[in-house]
């Protein structure tokens, strides 16, 4: 089973991209037995947020331009049930965020405050920049570790992540 990056599913539902070809040989490679691949709500999330900043560019963009972006994120979401954000995916988040943060800053992840600020709060002070990974990639990788599934991408960033948690499973297109 293989839950798909955004990377991956912008590249399947944009024939534009110059990633279009490989992306769908891999979903149609491992499509039609039992449902093997995934999406997840924050994959969906990040194209809402893309389509969100297109409609309130000014001068507006033309309403087909809109519609194609609304029929890529519909195509999306068709792709699969999407996996949510559940507790067991909170958990695995905050785990895998301070294990790469111990990995990628181990000086700094040994500073912690003992005084003041509780433990809890301490996220605060690794923001996507420190950590140089994105929280919704970290959120990503985390459904994937929650349902021991391998993570299909396009980009680097996760395989910092597999760096950090072995059992991450990253497969490269």
């Amino acid at each position: 089973m293989y839950l798909l990056d955004t990377s991956v599913i912008s590249a399947i539902v944009n024939s534009a991209s110059p990633r279009h070809a490989e992306a769908i040989a891999f979903r149609d490679l491992h499509a039609g037995q039992e449902q093997r691949l995934f999406v997840c709500v924050i994959s969906l999330a990040e194209m809402y947020f893309g389509l969100g900043l297109v409609q309130g560019r000014t001068p507006p963009p033309a309403a087909a331009d809109l519609d194609v972006l609304r029929m890529r994120i519909a195509v999306a979401a068709q792709l699969s049930v999407p996996l949510e954000v559940t507790p067991h995916v909170s958990r695995e988040q905050g785990l895998l965020r301070a294990k790469w943060a111990w990995k990628c800053s181990p000086n700094k992840a040994a500073m912690g405050k003992l005084k003041g600020a509780a433990p809890e709060q301490w996220s605060d002070d690794w923001p996507a920049t420190a950590l140089q990974v994105t929280e919704n990639d970290i959120w990503i990788a985390a459904v994937a570790l929650t349902h021991d599934i391998a993570l299909v991408t396009l980009d680097k960033d996760f395989q910092k992540l597999a760096q950090a948690d072995p059992q991450l499973q990253v497969i490269q297109l």
